[in-house]
């Protein structure tokens, strides 16, 4: 289960990172190697992710990814908000269809998501091609979502690999089997073709935070009595470690209204540096932070 880094660059912690309901922006270490700049959480009216990367980027140590859209962006906007990315040196985009509208989407706005999704993402790679700097590589991702069909997942990740696609996130995931099953399946999509690099999904949870995934029972169990998942989160970790993974998408818990813990992303961030960097069966066993 090897992973090579996005690109020419190697990165292991992409964090998540929501921006502000308001004008006024707030700097959070989260101690991650990129902090992924969401696209609008829960549809509510933030900062756009692009401006919000971009400003993190130019003023902050971060180094960034922003998430675009397809559900609220054409592709000419996408395009153009890619060039300004690589102008202000951010580090890449990842691409997304996004949740249906909340509201009855206008007349012509129904899209085969899937379709359009390896069409934006092979006329990206053009345009990133086109306009590339060897000095600050620029990175194309999209997201995978391992709770449905593995089998459909695969497909549609080969496809996006195929136009151009260089490394995926996934949905958060609770269990190693839906990452072993599905590094399978893509393989077998791609053949001889260079695998992406995979950033798995671990979110954090604590009492009262929201997940949009299917949470197991004995996660939620955890949570109740412990606080948080942060024991059967590093157990998971350290498996997909012992596997060759070194590469993984770090969820803070979100609460309803949009506030996040980053300060327990940021203690897990340290904790999940320190497993991948340790020697083979010498990994850290507190996962007490």
């Amino acid at each position: 289960m090897d992973s090579s880094g996005i690109s020419d660059i190697s990165f292991n912690i992409i964090s998540d990172f929501s921006p502000e309901k308001s004008s006024k922006s707030e700097h959070y270490d989260l101690n991650a190697d990129l902090v992924l700049v969401a696209s609008n959480p829960g549809q509510s009216t933030r900062i756009e992710s692009s401006s919000r990367a971009s400003y993190m980027q130019a003023t902050t140590s971060a180094d960034c990814l922003a998430t675009l859209t397809l559900r609220d962006l054409s592709p000419l906007a996408i395009e153009s908000m890619v060039l300004g990315l690589m102008m202000w040196e951010v580090k890449g985009v990842v691409i997304v269809a996004g949740d249906p509208p909340l509201e009855v989407p206008c007349k012509g706005l129904t899209q085969d998501w899937p379709k359009r999704t390896t069409q934006q993402i092979r006329s990206l790679q053009k345009l990133i091609l086109d306009h590339k700097n060897p000095a600050n590589p620029f990175v194309l991702g999209s997201v995978v979502d391992l709770g449905q069909s593995i089998d459909k997942a695969a497909d549609l990740a080969g496809l996006k690999v195929k136009s151009g696609a260089e490394f995926f996130i996934t949905q958060p995931i609770f269990s190693e089997g839906p990452a072993f099953d599905f590094e399978t399946l893509l393989m077998e999509r791609l053949g001889d073709m260079e695998k992406p690099s995979i950033y798995y999904g671990l979110q954090l949870l604590e009492q009262e935070s929201l997940c949009f995934s299917i949470i197991p029972d004995r996660v939620k169990e955890e949570v109740e009595q412990e606080t948080n998942n942060l024991d059967s989160l590093t157990a998971l970790a350290k498996k997909l470690i012992a596997s060759g993974q070194k590469q993984f998408y770090t969820i803070p818990p979100i609460f309803s209204g949009g506030e996040r813990n980053y300060q327990l992303c940021r203690d897990f961030n340290l904790l999940l540096k320190k497993l991948i960097m340790a020697p083979k069966g010498q990994e850290r066993t507190d996962s007490h932070l």
